[in-house]
């Protein structure tokens, strides 16, 4: 697939390569950690009993933020590929979004971050070409109606092509919306993520977990649901048929074609099915995590 050129992602896209300090993305999950961190440094310079006493303190919050915000980027890909091992197990081919998950072990962080990125850039992708597909089609379908009951001799044609586009509106407008509402959940799954080592020192303080369990929990769940979901409705996406001008349609017959149109109704009422079934996944996901990770600090002790 191609890149998404949109001015979000040129703040995330990486330069080159596997050393980790290139990536934005990683800079800014890990920059809170290192902070906290260089917070009780300063505390254990200063020199004081009690002082020094808070710096353990700070840096004990410290390990637990940052084993957090390690796992912000090893859980995805651990979910991901085990969707994908578990559909092709059951005769399916791996999806493309799902794709940049799959990665093997590796103590270098990048790769995994390298992964989540891509993989909601994909999904983004698939979502707004799914979109604009059905979008398409939706609008000739009432621009060939309309034209077509100008005159009298394709009046008929007209009604039939009404017909066919009632309940393709139906089902065109609930996808519309479902994946509107994905587009906007991948963009905030990237912002999540980035803002994972935030969350992740925040669920370290006191008073703060449920805020910071949020942002974790949203980095975690979020990506895999949202990729497989991409890689669900991309076949579906190629049922619906292409969108023609209006004298085009009309010239060469294509909307005499009613049973592709018929097929194309409910590959998009699949889309749209599929997408409220993985929105209201993910947020039940979330909403769980985010609930583990809050009770986090209260058996490690931290508070």
């Amino acid at each position: 697939m191609t890149a998404v050129t949109t001015p979000f992602f040129s703040i995330l896209a990486s330069s080159s390569s596997d050393f980790w300090p290139t990536s934005p993305l990683l800079l800014a999950v890990l920059s809170p950690v290192l902070a906290i961190f260089l917070y009780g440094l300063y505390l254990w310079t200063i020199g004081t009993p009690q002082q020094r006493e808070h710096a353990v303190d700070v840096w004990i919050r410290g390990v637990v933020a940052g084993a957090l915000a390690a796992s912000v980027f090893f859980i995805p890909p651990l979910i991901g590929t085990a969707i994908i091992d578990i559909y092709t197990a059951a005769g399916g081919e791996a999806g493309n979004c799902l794709a940049p998950l799959r990665v093997d072990f590796d103590p270098n962080l990048a790769r995994y971050v390298h992964g989540v990125e891509n993989a909601m850039k994909c999904a983004i992708e698939v979502y707004e070409q799914t979109y604009r597909r059905i979008a398409d089609t939706y609008t000739n379908l009432f621009q060939t109606s309309t034209v077509s009951g100008i005159f009298a001799v394709t009046s008929s044609l007209s009604m039939g092509i009404f017909q066919i586009a009632l309940p393709f509106s139906g089902a065109a407008s609930g996808a519309l919306i479902a994946l509107t509402a994905a587009k906007v959940a991948a963009y905030v799954a990237i912002a999540f993520a980035a803002l994972a080592g935030l969350g992740a020192v925040l669920i370290a303080t006191e008073r703060m977990q449920t805020l910071g369990a949020v942002i974790v929990a949203g980095a975690m769940a979020m990506p895999p649901v949202l990729a497989g979901l991409a890689d669900a409705i991309e076949p579906l996406a190629e049922k619906i048929p292409h969108a023609q001008g209006v004298l085009g349609a009309i010239s060469n017959l294509n909307f005499f074609d009613w049973g592709k149109y018929v097929y194309g109704t409910g590959a998009v009422a699949e889309i749209s099915a599929y997408t409220a079934l993985a929105l209201s996944v993910m947020a039940a996901a979330v909403a769980a995590i985010s609930y583990a990770l809050s009770r986090v600090p209260q058996h490690l002790s931290v508070e």
